[in-house]
């Protein structure tokens, strides 16, 4: 099971991290996932070696690594930060950076210029890993901005 690899290799660098005892750590999580599902891959992983781990679910991923800068978490897991910021560090990429370009099975497509053009695509969070590859491949074949629109969510 890969989150349990994941979380594996997560509670390995928890575990060296913590210099308490009995050690605890509070960790940040998105209330979508994958976040739900890694911490509870990771609590009955920590707890075999004694680090109790204190979930704390937010809705807003800013507000995930504002509590890591502020210090109510340890540790913050989340799906993909919209912005670098120079104070934090990623400890482990959890996946690859991976865009997904799915279309209707009727719509004919031999370029990525014809696939984005005209359309309405979802590319993650504005200013993400998926949003910036998106936009610089649309810059790279040489669709302009205003030629295909990105939603802010997948819903719409």
């Amino acid at each position: 099971m890969r989150t349990g690899l994941i979380a594996s290799g997560l509670c390995a660098l928890v575990a060296v991290g913590c210099a308490r005892e009995p050690a605890s750590v509070v960790v940040g999580i998105s209330t979508e996932e994958p976040g739900p599902t890694i911490a509870a891959a990771m609590q009955p992983l920590l707890a075999q070696e004694g680090i109790e781990l204190d979930i704390r679910a937010f809705e807003d991923p800013e507000a995930i690594l504002a509590a890591v800068l502020d210090g109510r978490v340890d540790l913050g897991i989340i799906e993909e930060p919209a912005r670098r910021i120079a104070e934090l560090r990623t400890v482990a990429p959890l996946y690859p950076s991976i865009l997904h370009a799915m279309h209707r099975r009727e719509r004919v497509v031999s370029t990525f210029a014809e696939l984005i053009r005209g359309q309405q695509i979802y590319a993650g969070p504005v200013g993400g890993t998926a949003w910036r590859l998106l936009t610089r491949l649309a810059a790279d074949f040489e669709v302009a901005d205003g030629d295909y629109t990105i939603l802010p969510d997948p819903w719409r």
